[in-house]
């Protein structure tokens, strides 16, 4: 056989990539990245948000359908402030109803929870400040003092929640104030205000924009909307 014929029969020769090339791919990737991150960081922040208005919503019609059924007052109260727990201040809420001897048993309970605390999106807080129904200053008419014997998870002394109460007819009694609003945010409660980790300096600014969980006093039904505080 020829040399020419062994050379023609040999594998085909495999170009590899240059160092100069391999830097122009993952400079072309990096700058991808810096624009696609950012991108799905927010998607995730409004996900999260639109995900705590989803739980709230659902949260409230469960408590209007149960006040019906029960024909008892049916609350929503949410860990303040004070709450023993710092880190369920402003993104836990837990519903409960008032209770008798014949429904419970003890005569030393006022109230029995429906369930265990439902806990925000991580990263999502209710707001603190006025008007919303969790303000945290002054009473709104919505404050329930709850008691060791009352059974609730977490607390294991006197604690008082904000609330809102849905009376036997599915409408909301208190809290007695003119707004009836829930406002979602971003962020913590810490040092006694809001902090915002999202649009931070948005949101300290006097037209914010925030979601919203709005309540009907009359029909007790809640709906979504976004509105500076």
């Amino acid at each position: 056989m020829s040399v020419q014929n062994t050379r023609s029969l040999s594998a085909p020769t495999v170009r590899a990539f240059t160092l100069v090339e391999m830097l122009a791919v993952m400079a072309i990737v990096t700058l991808i990245l810096s624009f696609t991150v950012p991108a799905l960081d927010g998607l995730v922040s409004v996900r999260g948000r639109k995900g705590a208005v989803n739980i709230l919503m659902n949260a409230a019609e469960q408590a209007r359908v149960s006040a019906l059924e029960s024909s008892s007052d049916v609350y929503i109260g949410f860990a303040g402030s004070e709450f023993p727990e710092k880190d369920f201040s402003f993104t836990r809420f837990i519903l409960f109803r008032k209770t008798t001897d014949q429904l419970d048993g003890n005569s030393t309970a006022r109230f029995v929870p429906l369930g265990k605390w439902t806990r925000l999106p991580e990263g999502i807080s209710v707001g603190s400040k006025n008007p919303s129904i969790t303000y945290n200053g002054g009473n709104t008419g919505g404050e329930v003092t709850i008691e060791p014997a009352d059974n609730f998870p977490m607390i294991t002394a006197t604690t008082v929640l904000k609330t809102i109460k849905f009376n036997s007819t599915g409408m909301i009694e208190t809290p007695s104030t003119s707004f009836l609003k829930l406002y979602i945010y971003e962020g913590y409660f810490f040092e006694g205000q809001d902090n915002y980790t999202k649009r931070k300096a948005a949101q300290n600014s006097s037209g914010a924009l925030f979601e919203i969980v709005s309540f009907s006093r009359m029909t007790g039904r809640a709906s979504y909307d976004t509105a500076a505080l």
